[in-house]
């Protein structure tokens, strides 16, 4: 039965979430009988895990009184209402943080998803139960979503070292390497030691669980200089031809604007207007997979989060004509890492996609660029392969800059 205390508490717990969705926050509740919150949750069918240190979870009116630990959750973002209506019902003092796969509607770390939405939906579907209380992730998905947040949440703040030479840059609030030494015993991993944030970044990337180069260079939530190290150590590793094709620009054409030959037609054709194609490759599924899992694209998950839209066409393109984007024009702030203007026509081409063929209730996003050089690269090392990247730009500087190529 809804009564009137309720409804307060939830346009309430409305307000704080319009006000930290627009500051690009995570969305807060402050909870009690948590016990019973979680069943609630169970009965309303929200998919949802505690995302660490079950331990803590306050389980008794007496451990709430004396928590100071929050509650990491994850759910889907169109539960939202749900959760909502449920934390109305039980307020009390315990904070439970929650992030949605996506990162929509004020459920995100900072204006992105705390885990890239494809590791976050390995996460909250192999869940299981903790006792009777509440969901989790199963023991292999917490060990790698730990090591996720060491590495790209915490960073030096962890306390871990950076790497066998280099001493931590900060005393963390827990003897992380005990704790994932013990984790990876019971899984009968073989992890490499010492453990540091260079040694649990390897093994992430060998895994499949790092965080793409293009969020990298976006996300805010740890140190800016631990990130640009990675960033760094992955443009020499792999974009080696960065230097050579500096005007480099990738269009990659998502399932929603390749839908329809018409479609198809009318978002290439704008292309077209503008840049040079230099060539057009159509996605395989193996090729489709490795983007999707490597390049941030957005959110590859559209449509109330289950439904996959991933790329199929990539358009390697150049601009004749480039526009630098410098800081005093009023896109730089909302877009400071584009360096040519006229990569902004993708906006353009969204909006008359969706106006010329509407969908009900469905926004299209149509496409994905690459916002300057590196991320060319990025994204092209990534639709060809490690293999064929370097032969892959040969060709392209002997057919398209032919100067260069004999230099």
């Amino acid at each position: 039965m809804l009564r009137p205390r309720h409804l307060i508490n939830f346009l309430r717990i409305e307000s704080r979430r319009r006000k930290s969705k627009k500051r690009g926050g995570k969305f807060k509740l402050k909870i009690g009988n948590v016990v019973d919150f979680f069943g609630e949750l169970d009965r309303a069918r929200i998919d949802y895990v505690v995302l660490r240190w079950f331990e803590e979870v306050p389980l008794s009116p007496e451990a709430e009184k004396t928590t100071t630990k929050d509650i990491d959750i994850l759910f889907r973002h169109t539960d939202l209402k749900k959760v909502m209506w449920i934390g109305a019902r039980f307020p009390g003092n315990v904070v439970a943080e929650f992030y949605s796969v996506t990162g929509k509607r004020g459920t995100s770390a900072r204006g992105y998803p705390y885990y890239p939405p494809r590791l976050a939906e390995q996460i909250i579907s192999n869940r299981e139960r903790y006792g009777d209380h509440f969901y989790i992730p199963s023991p292999r998905v917490h060990f790698q979503s730990l090591c996720y947040h060491l590495v790209f949440h915490k960073g030096f703040e962890s306390g871990l070292p950076i790497s066998s030479t280099d001493p931590p840059r900060d005393t963390g609030t827990r003897d992380y390497q005990t704790i994932l030494s013990h984790l990876a015993e019971q899984l009968g991993l073989n992890l490499e030691q010492p453990i540091t944030l260079e040694s649990l970044y390897r093994h992430l990337v060998a895994t499949g669980w790092t965080m793409p180069y293009d969020l990298k260079l976006r996300w805010r939530f740890c140190q800016k200089e631990w990130l640009t190290h990675l960033c760094r150590l992955e443009e020499a590793a792999d974009f080696t031809f960065a230097e050579k094709l500096p005007g480099l620009i990738v269009f990659l054409i998502r399932d929603d604007g390749s839908s329809s030959p018409e479609i198809l037609n009318a978002t290439v054709g704008k292309i077209e207007e503008q840049f040079e194609v230099a060539d057009t490759i159509h996605l395989d599924e193996t090729q489709q997979e490795r983007v999707v899992h490597n390049v941030r694209g957005g959110n590859w998950l559209e449509y109330r989060d289950k439904i996959m839209v991933p790329p199929t066409i990539a358009l390697i393109c150049f601009d004749p004509s480039p526009q630098l984007l410098t800081e005093d024009h009023p896109s730089f702030k909302k877009y400071p890492l584009i360096t040519n203007l006229n990569v902004l026509v993708k906006n353009q081409i969204r909006s008359q996609i969706n106006e010329q063929f509407p969908l009900p209730k469905k926004v299209r996003t149509v496409l994905h660029s690459s916002d300057n050089t590196m991320e060319a690269h990025h994204h092209l090392y990534y639709i060809v392969g490690k293999e064929a990247y370097p032969g892959f730009c040969e060709d392209l500087l002997k057919k398209h800059l032919p100067e260069k190529s004999a230099s």
